[in-house]
């Protein structure tokens, strides 16, 4: 009888014992109410589409809303400083971008009020979005070739638009000069709307803009694409070598979007929320309705932190050969 006791008792406080044990807890209890998605841009914008889009069927599987809300401001900075500082519940995380991460710190130094590989906590690499070399379409140039000729042959150089400084599109632009040796002037622009608009109207010859900014001029006509940052051609535009084959060197930049939570965010949580963001990025529909804005990655956090050490090195890398400075 007594031993029959025990082991009942043994029995009952291991079954408790699964039940509190935190890691099991947690998953069983996250997300017990809605998650909020920090988006540092307004409403309309490429990050903010990523965000609406991917929202709703991760409200579906976490079996609670996901709410997408705008806090515009710096490239991002702004809605960063906010989930920095907010509650390492798993209720608030946030769609992050290269300037509220690997080119915050570079630019804003000691300014910066958080610190982005510390104070935020990588969920994961929704993808990458590469930048383009283009001119307009009836410019004359077709292919990186003419257009190095024509920048040789402008006297003081020719003007490359950026959509904005310490952008990836101002360090790629930055790349290509140290790197090609050309005679190029930087011109950042406030946007891609604000870029495409000089571009096609003759103010500058050239720019580097994204894939999603660019894709409906290509589609259009208006603009041609010379040359695409990234390893390997792209599936949307087969036709465009990369930035190696025209013989400029590899570009390595673009814009990306991923997942960020504040530090201290539980790796339980991180693990669910990841888990949930690969399933959605797996969805036929949502595929489809991104692939021409991002090359998808997706994949663990540690892909993601490993991503983020390796551009961080890069930007400080082209700041220091370009010499550029930001005040």
């Amino acid at each position: 009888m007594e031993s029959e006791l025990k082991r009942r008792t043994f029995c009952m406080m291991a079954t408790l014992g699964a039940f509190t044990w935190p890691g099991i807890a947690a998953s069983q209890t996250y997300p017990s109410r809605p998650i909020q998605l920090i988006v540092g841009f307004p409403p309309g914008s490429a990050t903010d589409f990523i965000a609406r889009l991917i929202a709703p069927k991760m409200a579906e599987g976490l079996g609670q809303p996901v709410v997408v809300e705008n806090r515009p401001g710096a490239s991002g900075v702004v809605a960063a400083t906010a989930v920095s500082n907010a509650a390492p519940d798993g209720y608030t995380i946030m769609v992050t971008v290269p300037g509220s991460i690997t080119t915050a710190k570079v630019m804003l130094k000691e300014k910066l009020q958080y610190s982005p590989q510390t104070d935020l906590v990588p969920i994961g690499l929704i993808g990458r979005s590469p930048l383009l070399l283009v001119v307009k379409a009836d410019s004359g140039m077709k292919s990186v070739a003419e257009l190095t000729a024509l920048a040789k042959a402008t006297s003081g150089g020719m003007s490359v638009g950026s959509y904005g400084v310490g952008s990836p599109s101002h360090f790629a632009v930055e790349t290509l000069r140290v790197q090609s040796k050309l005679p190029i002037v930087h011109v950042p622009f406030n946007g891609s709307g604000a870029l495409q608009t000089a571009l096609l109207g003759g103010v500058i010859p050239a720019a580097v803009d994204s894939l999603t900014a660019v894709l409906p001029f290509l589609d259009g006509r208006r603009i041609v694409a010379l040359a695409v940052t990234s390893p390997q051609r792209i599936d949307v535009l087969p036709n465009v070598p990369t930035t190696t084959e025209s013989g400029l060197g590899p570009i390595e930049l673009g814009g990306w979007a991923g997942l960020h939570g504040p530090k201290g965010t539980s790796a339980n949580v991180v693990r669910v929320i990841n888990a949930e963001m690969n399933r959605v990025l797996a969805l036929p529909e949502i595929r489809n309705q991104l692939k021409s804005r991002l090359l998808i990655v997706g994949g663990a956090p540690s892909v993601f932190e490993t991503y983020i050490k390796t551009e961080t090195e890069l930007v400080t890398r082209i700041v220091q050969e370009a010499r550029l400075t930001f005040e």
